[in-house]
């Protein structure tokens, strides 16, 4: 009786865990969809658009979406040609009030308005591309946003498919989750390689069209390129801040310059003008950039001989069994 009711309430407790990962993840997404619809907006005004300059003849605080209570949003009244029009300005970086002019973005097909994006102050240290590489730095930040919106809904999916069958298991909605879990590895396995394959190409390029020069090292440093809870796997990136042609820029460098380069040394580098990147002219890229792709594509591989071979998923699950000692 006991057994049984403990029984009960830890499939109470698993239902109520699931349901609250759900209603999280749930809420990620219903937040993050109007971001995602503001930037993918703003991303359309910003290359179909053309820059008009109009006066403000109103200026309203009040706020008209959820979105302004996390910015500092104001809406603008001006006239552009003979009609009014009303659009949301943020004012982080500049003020705003009535009577001033304001630089704003036109799309004629829409016949709206919208601020300009927004420019970043530029950074006093300039880091190379291979120092902190990934290709997501090629996307616009609607397709960065798009990205993690697909990941949270495959995550949704899963949770969602998972409280199904953990209280009514249903075949069809298991071969389903095994599917959409072979797409999801593909996609991550697809995504790696292209990436890897990214890095090569630029720190190829780099190499090709560059000219050897110098730069003076100011510091050395190192980071985990890889895990860092366990040491036994653990690999380092090596970098250096160094001053070339009046401005500080962070570069890779090999293991062996981070041991013997100190502040003030020479280093010898490749720049290239046309991706205005250098970096050490002996660095080679690390051999987990070509490790890792062959580890998730064998992974992928792997699950799938298992699926297609019952027998064999049944023997590699027997082998994991402890043997008994008497």
């Amino acid at each position: 009786m006991l057994q049984q009711l403990l029984d009960v309430l830890k499939r109470v407790f698993t239902v109520l865990v699931l349901l609250l990962q759900i209603a999280v993840v749930g809420g990620i997404l219903w937040f993050l969809w109007p971001v995602y619809e503001e930037a993918a907006l703003q991303r359309r005004f910003d290359q179909e658009g053309r820059i008009v300059r109009v006066r403000i003849d109103e200026v309203n605080f009040e706020q008209r979406t959820w979105l302004d209570a996390f910015q500092n949003a104001v809406y603008i009244t001006f006239r552009h040609g003979a009609r009014p029009y009303t659009t949301r300005f943020l004012t982080d970086t500049v003020a705003v009030d009535k009577g001033q002019t304001v630089n704003v973005v036109y799309h004629p097909s829409l016949d709206a308005f919208r601020q300009p994006a927004l420019s970043r102050p530029s950074a006093q240290l300039t880091v190379s591309r291979l120092v902190r590489w990934t290709i997501a730095d090629d996307l616009s930040g609607a397709n960065k946003l798009l990205s993690v919106l697909v990941v949270l809904a495959v995550v949704l999916f899963f949770l969602v498919s998972g409280l199904i069958n953990y209280l009514i298991p249903v075949p069809t909605l298991q071969w389903l989750s095994k599917l959409v879990l072979f797409a999801t590895l593909f996609g991550v396995a697809a995504f790696i390689t292209y990436d890897a394959a990214g890095r090569y190409q630029y720190w190829n390029r780099l190499r090709a069209t560059s000219q050897p020069d110098e730069a003076i090292v100011l510091s050395t440093n190192k980071t985990h390129s890889t895990s860092r809870r366990n040491r036994s796997f653990s690999t380092y990136a090596y970098q250096a801040t160094v001053q070339f042609r009046q401005q500080k820029r962070e570069i890779a460098i090999t293991e062996a310059e981070y041991g013997t380069r100190t502040k003030g040394d020479r280093l010898q580098v490749l720049y290239s003008s046309a991706l205005n990147d250098l970096m050490s002219v002996h660095y080679v890229l690390p051999p987990e950039v070509y490790i890792i792709p062959l580890l998730f594509w064998g992974i992928l591989l792997l699950g799938v001989w298992l699926t297609l071979n019952p027998r064999k998923r049944k023997r590699v699950s027997a082998a994991r069994v402890p043997f008994n000692k008497h």
